[in-house]
């Protein structure tokens, strides 16, 4: 039977991870440095204009090798961004390489509408 492994991530270090956030007229880029976190460690949610990532970094060693030194631990990357900007969340989209979260929030087109105004009585 295969072990299983647990981490109690509620007792592991949060670190506020170096971002770099882009805007041009068509969409806002978010660079966050989350180095050591697979994919799957990766939790990215928009809820209202609030905009929250989490990470969890790991160290899996191969098999048959045991730690003789150890200063690496495991780490909770956590930021939240307010958004005011009006979003597209159904294109929004992400993508991790080199321990570099890439966040890509397409920016809504604005509409305009005309008001009409009631005469008081």
């Amino acid at each position: 039977m295969e072990e299983t492994k647990i981490t109690n991530t509620s007792k592991l270090p949060v670190v506020l991870p170096a971002t770099d956030i882009f805007e041009t007229e068509k969409e806002l880029m978010i660079l966050m440095e989350m180095p050591g976190v697979k994919l799957e460690n990766v939790d990215i949610q928009l809820e209202n204009d609030t905009l929250s990532i989490h990470g969890t970094s790991s160290l899996e060693l191969p098999e048959g090798v045991r730690r003789s030194h150890a200063e690496f631990r495991p780490r909770n990357f956590k930021r939240v961004f307010e958004i005011y900007q009006n979003i597209n969340s159904d294109a929004i989209e992400a993508s991790l390489k080199d321990g570099v979260l890439k966040i890509t929030l397409p920016k809504q087109a604005q509409t305009s509408k005309r008001i009409s105004i009631k005469q008081a009585n």
